[in-house]
């Protein structure tokens, strides 16, 4: 009897043991965050707005219209009424949550299969939206009378403009 008692302990700590084991080898063959490179920017007249991701760190870039609303107000250009001085930078970490998500988002819109431009033909006067994820740049060119934006690009650009809004919003 004692020797059965001692055959279940045997095989009870083997089977704990072969359980371990195959976690650790699912846990190491799991899929990594890919490193992040993204960037998100479109400037107006009245404003700027430049969000660039890289590995876990965001980096916000943009104007604050409180402080430049005087000088904008009657601004009749087709130019920035801001300049450098009046760019605000702000940096922040991101999650490990909030970078899968957006790994996630980047792979489930196939958003690396767009071309690199829609809009009106290059060269007409619209507001330029651009991404870049790693290497690859997609632009968006806005205008009334012009395309819609691609839903991956939609998808994409409002992931990034939440994030900023969580992290900066103040």
């Amino acid at each position: 009897m004692a020797k059965d008692k001692y055959l279940t302990y045997g095989i009870f700590a083997l089977l704990i043991i072969g359980i371990i084991f195959i976690a650790g080898c699912v846990q190491q063959t799991s899929k990594p965050n890919k490193e992040l490179s993204v960037s998100y920017h479109y400037t107006t007249e009245g404003s700027s707005y430049d969000a660039q991701i890289k590995g876990s760190k965001i980096i916000f870039t943009h104007t604050n219209y409180e402080k430049i609303k005087e000088k904008c107000a009657q601004w009749i250009q087709q130019s920035p009424c801001w300049t450098q001085q009046d760019l605000i930078t702000e940096e922040a970490q991101l999650s490990n949550q909030e970078i899968t998500d957006l790994n996630n988002l980047i792979e489930e819109t196939k958003i690396m299969q767009l071309e690199n431009y829609y809009g009106p033909e290059k060269g007409a006067r619209c507001y330029s939206y651009t991404l870049k994820i790693d290497d690859k740049e997609i632009m968006y060119c806005s205008r009334p009378d012009g395309p819609s934006q691609p839903e991956a690009f939609t998808k994409v650009s409002e992931k990034i403009q939440e994030i900023v809004t969580q992290k900066f919003a103040k």
